[in-house]
């Protein structure tokens, strides 16, 4: 190995090293008191080594979401690939996904009051996640549609309002049933997920 790749495996550790830190915190104190200077000291590496790699604590919070993020698709991407029925695919997906994400630190904070900041990086100011996750489906839409033979509408408009309605069912729980129920998040993606994605799918 030369030392350019040398140097690129040291900062890769580096950095898993301090995004480690910051779940640590954020898992006792939450993401609004995580701190570089306690991040620092977490994962015993200087400040400035930090600060090398994330300006400030909210680049460091987008790293660890983006991160959370990288693993949910990885894991839906082998659901996506299973099953005969699009439809019943897509269902199993959404509800994995919901349940997935309401069991993830960076999502929980978005089920408590002020967490506004968090959402900035998943829609409105921030909306590179947002982008990225509609990306995602949208290709895995496409693909089960071919594999399947049963072709979604509208991939990208699809995989917007899947994402959008996972987001308002993990923000805002309490507007609809109860979802922590057997089956109630299955329900919800037949009666409103479906029908934006295929034909004949009525509610």
């Amino acid at each position: 190995m030369n030392e350019f790749t040398d140097d690129l495996q040291v900062a890769e550790r580096q950095r898993e090293a301090i995004a480690e830190a910051c779940y640590e915190l954020a898992s006792a104190e939450g993401f609004a008191a995580v701190t570089l200077e306690d991040v620092a000291v977490r994962s015993g590496l200087p400040l400035e080594t930090v600060l090398t790699h994330f300006d400030d604590p909210d680049e460091l919070i987008e790293y660890v979401i983006v991160g959370d993020i990288g693993q949910v698709m990885a894991e839906t991407t082998v659901l996506f690939s299973g099953g005969t029925s699009a439809p019943d695919v897509v269902v199993e997906v959404f509800a994995y996904v919901y349940r997935r994400l309401c069991d993830t630190l960076t999502f929980k904070e978005l089920l408590e009051p002020g967490r506004t900041r968090l959402m900035d990086h998943l829609r409105g100011n921030r909306p590179e996640n947002l982008i990225l996750s509609i990306d995602f489906v949208a290709e895995e839409l496409r693909t089960l549609g071919v594999r399947t033979g049963t072709p979604v509408d509208d991939p990208d408009g699809g995989a917007e309002f899947f994402i959008r309605l996972l987001l308002s069912l993990i923000v805002s729980p309490q507007l609809g049933p109860d979802l922590s129920e057997d089956g109630v998040v299955e329900a919800v993606a037949r009666r409103w997920l479906l029908p934006g994605l295929f034909s004949g799918q009525a509610r």
